[in-house]
């Protein structure tokens, strides 16, 4: 209820959900309050993943969070429980690679656009190897199908310098891709933008 009355107060119509690793869905709740005709609410899920190692250190699978969304309850593996992204929990449905966790995202959770999430100092973006000057990454597994990414998390001043960096970036090399300010708040904080 309160992430529904925060955005109200804040003027907004529509807000995701972005609960880690769970699909949240408002829908109900706005249902319950009557305030469907003042705010609409997007399923989505902050997926969580964690990088594996090799012997020499080199990260071999992908670290990073992402958002899928709009994602239909119940279009995941679990309904909305907690979704696992490792190979070893997901077997054949992702292989450790951005590519094959945004086609996951896109194929099975029907989601139509993925956003990388505080992707910058050390997020997607650094794992990656990208480099804004060249628009290259180093990284032969970098995967740019997605069409969002954070340049602004929440009231997390230390780096958006390196948000707006990779997304001036993407913008001269002409690639459109959508900065997004959000409030990263997955419970209630005191300051939260």
């Amino acid at each position: 209820e309160d992430s529904i009355n925060t955005n109200l107060a804040e003027g907004l119509w529509s807000f995701a959900s972005s609960d880690h690793d769970i699909v949240t869905d408002y829908h109900p709740l706005i249902q319950e309050l009557g305030l469907q005709d003042k705010i609409a609410a997007f399923n989505s899920v902050e997926i969580s993943t964690a990088g594996v190692s090799d012997a020499y250190g080199k990260v071999k699978q992908f670290s990073g969070h992402f958002n899928p969304f709009p994602v239909l309850l119940g279009s995941g593996l679990n309904k909305g429980a907690p979704i696992w992204w490792s190979p070893t929990r997901t077997p054949g449905l992702i292989d450790g690679t951005p590519a094959s966790l945004f086609k996951y995202a896109r194929e099975k959770l029907l989601a139509k656009v993925v956003q990388i999430n505080h992707g910058g100092d050390d997020g997607y973006f650094c794992w990656r190897g990208y480099d804004p000057g060249t628009n290259t990454a180093s990284d032969p597994q970098y995967s740019d199908n997605y069409e969002l990414m954070e340049i602004i998390n929440g009231n997390n001043k230390d780096n958006w310098l390196s948000e707006l960096t990779i997304w001036y970036g993407h913008l001269n090399f002409g690639r459109k891709t959508i900065g997004m300010a959000v409030s990263d708040s997955h419970h209630r904080l005191n300051g939260e933008p």
